[in-house]
């Protein structure tokens, strides 16, 4: 190696240069011994700390490689998808946190969550290496919960209008793609 490659090292240029945004659905659990609230994965047993972007890991017990995560070979990373019809799969499915003794579930969110780092963008939606939620919808019912989880992780709550779109999209699934994205932009000055 001679002293131009020294200096100079490969550069990768990015995907995505800035952060993006995207939809997930998070569980609300409580701890059943001190009460804590936290939000967690709906797709899968994991909960999402406080004030702490989530970093994606490679689980994958057959890569004993390492590899950046994520990888265009592997499935890893933070999915969150574009369409918010798509976090619609995740807001009735349950948390099932069978790995998380001590913990129940107390509602079902819909969040849109910042994405950064090592991005890849996929048909509907991307994988990030970092996330948090920016802003949460929660049901007219739970807003005491959700003022909670707000002040936890230091993001907004919206309601109402945004959560109920969601229960009308659940209840009638044929509602069109351009209706739903009229409707969800008019709410959420996406």
């Amino acid at each position: 190696m001679n002293r131009e490659q020294e200096e100079y090292p490969p550069y990768v240029v990015p995907d995505v240069v800035a952060d993006i945004y995207n939809w997930r659905c998070f569980g609300i659990v409580e701890n059943l011994t001190d009460g804590v609230l936290r939000l967690i994965s709906s797709s899968h047993a994991h909960i999402w700390e406080p004030r702490v972007p989530c970093c994606a890991e490679c689980k994958l017990i057959a890569n004993l490689k390492t590899h950046v995560v994520p990888d265009e070979n592997c499935q890893c990373g933070i999915y969150a998808t574009s369409d918010p019809r798509q976090a619609l799969h995740y807001i009735n499915r349950g948390t099932s946190p069978i790995n998380l003794n001590n913990w129940k579930e107390i509602t079902t969110v819909v969040a849109k969550v910042q994405q950064w780092g090592r991005i890849i963008v996929g048909d509907v939606g991307a994988r990030s290496e970092f996330a948090y939620p920016k802003w949460f919808s929660i049901g007219s019912r739970e807003l005491e919960v959700g003022r909670k989880i707000a002040d936890i992780y230091g993001i907004e709550m919206r309601t109402g209008p945004v959560h109920d779109l969601f229960y009308d999209l659940r209840d009638n699934p044929t509602m069109s793609e351009e209706t739903t994205r009229l409707r969800f932009l008019a709410l959420t000055d996406a």
